[in-house]
């Protein structure tokens, strides 16, 4: 799963306060019994992390279908 999963690029305190870790999906996905709450402790970085902005901008350009269904990192966050 986790060549189909992205994580997203917070400063830490937005991302677990505010997200509580989700934007950290891709390495959720790699270590799945590993708690949330320790997913931005881990020294790990993964592959497919892309800036929120860069996320938010090409997202907002998808239908919500294609967004859903048939993104790739080709689409978002390139």
């Amino acid at each position: 799963q986790v060549q189909y999963t992205r994580s997203v690029s917070l400063f830490r305190n937005i991302g677990r306060f505010v997200y509580f870790n989700f934007h950290l999906h891709e390495l959720h996905h790699a270590y799945p019994i590993l708690p949330a709450y320790y997913l931005d402790k881990t020294e790990i970085k993964m592959p497919n992390t892309v800036k929120f902005i860069d996320y938010l901008i090409d997202a907002k350009k998808m239908k919500g279908i294609d967004f859903i269904f048939s993104t790739s990192k080709k689409q978002i966050g390139k």
